[in-house]
C-alpha cells in the first residue's frame, strides 16, 4: 500500500513538472512588436480673451473693479497668473500673482471663466492726485508649458460726485444681501429693519462704543445729539434696541423713504447717505467727503 501512495506521488511530481516545462518554453516564432509613433508635442498656446472692462474703462475710487476673463486651451490649464503694473509700468504684485484656479470658475481644466475683484490696496489713488491708470495682465500656462497673456488699463480718479452720481456709485453695494449671506436675522419691522442696517454699517458686530458713536455722529452730521440719551442703560455701550430707539428720533427712516412704501432699498439708502455727508450742503460730494466714509461704512475698511 505505501509504495503505491509513493508511486502515485512521484507520478503527480513528474506531471506538475512536465506542465511547468511546457509553460516556460519559448515561442519559436514570436509576434514582431509593432513600433509605437511618438504623440506629436502640443505647441498650442491658451487663448486668453479679457471680456470686462472695456479698454481705458473709468472707475470711481469707491467703485467695484473686476476683470472678467475667459481663457481655454486644447490640452488643459496649469497655472493662471494675475500681475497688476502702475502708470510707470511697475509690479505691484511680484510676491502674490498666481491665483487659486481650483476656486475661481475651473469648469474643467480646459476651460476657466471668472470674474477677479481688485482690491483698493492694489488700485488705490494717492492723496492730490487726481487720476491714475492701472494696467491688469492675465498670463495662462497650460500643461505643456505654452503660455499666453492679455491686457486692459483703465483709470481710476475721485471728482466732485452729485447725488445721481454718488447712488450709481455705491448701488453695487447691498446691504440686504450682505446680511443675508452673514445669516444675520433683520428685524420684520421696516424701521427697525432701517436702523439695524445703518447700525451693522457702524459696526458689524451691532454693539457700539462711545467713540464708534462719537464717529458716527460726526460722520453722519448729527445735531445736538448727547451719548447718554442713547445710552439709556448706561453700560457704556450702544445694542440694536437702543440705537434704534435713537435713529428713530432722527427721522431718518421717513426722509429716506422716498416712495413712501415702508422700505429703504438700496438707492435710498445711498440717497439718504449722500444728504448726510454733504458737509457744506453744496448738493456735491467732494473726495473728502465721500472716500474714507464709504470704505469705513460700505465695506467695513476699520
Amino acid at each position: 500500500m505505501k509504495n503505491r501512495i509513493l508511486l502515485l506521488l512521484l507520478m503527480i511530481s513528474s506531471a506538475i513538472t512536465s506542465c511547468d516545462d511546457e509553460e516556460v518554453q519559448p515561442t519559436i516564432n514570436p509576434l514582431p512588436t509593432v513600433p509605437t509613433t511618438p504623440a506629436a508635442p502640443d505647441t498650442v498656446s491658451p487663448v486668453v480673451n479679457i471680456t470686462s472692462p472695456e479698454a481705458n474703462a473709468t472707475f470711481l475710487t469707491i467703485e467695484n473693479v473686476g476683470i472678467r476673463v475667459s481663457i481655454t486651451d486644447n490640452v488643459g490649464i496649469d497655472e493662471v497668473r494675475l500681475f497688476m503694473l502702475n502708470s510707470a509700468g511697475d509690479t505691484l504684485n511680484k510676491s502674490d500673482s498666481v491665483l487659486d484656479i481650483s476656486d475661481l470658475g475651473l469648469d474643467n481644466d480646459k476651460v476657466f471663466n471668472t470674474t477677479i475683484y481688485l482690491y483698493r490696496q492694489l488700485i488705490n489713488l494717492p492723496q492730490n492726485t487726481a487720476a491714475v491708470n492701472y494696467t491688469t495682465i492675465l498670463e495662462a500656462v497650460d500643461k505643456k508649458q505654452n503660455t499666453a497673456k492679455s491686457s486692459v488699463t483703465f483709470t481710476i480718479h475721485a471728482p466732485d460726485l452729485n447725488k445721481a452720481e454718488f447712488i450709481k456709485g455705491s448701488s453695487y453695494v447691498n446691504i440686504d444681501h450682505a446680511l443675508g449671506w452673514y445669516g444675520y436675522q433683520v428685524p420684520k419691522d421696516p424701521d427697525a429693519a432701517f436702523s439695524f442696517v445703518l447700525l451693522y454699517m457702524v459696526d458689524g458686530d451691532l454693539h457700539l462704543t462711545e467713540a464708534q458713536w462719537i464717529k458716527f455722529a460726526t460722520d453722519f452730521n448729527l445735531k445736538d445729539q448727547v451719548w447718554a440719551k442713547w445710552d439709556e442703560n448706561g453700560d457704556g455701550t450702544l445694542n440694536v434696541d437702543e440705537f434704534n430707539q435713537g435713529i428713530k428720533k432722527l427721522n431718518f427712516y421717513t426722509e429716506w423713504d422716498i416712495d413712501k412704501n415702508s422700505w429703504i432699498d438700496t438707492h435710498e439708502m445711498a440717497g439718504g447717505i449722500f444728504e448726510r455727508w454733504d458737509d457744506n450742503n453744496d448738493k456735491l460730494l467732494s473726495r473728502g467727503e465721500y472716500e474714507d466714509r464709504f470704505y469705513y461704512y460700505y465695506l467695513g475698511e476699520r
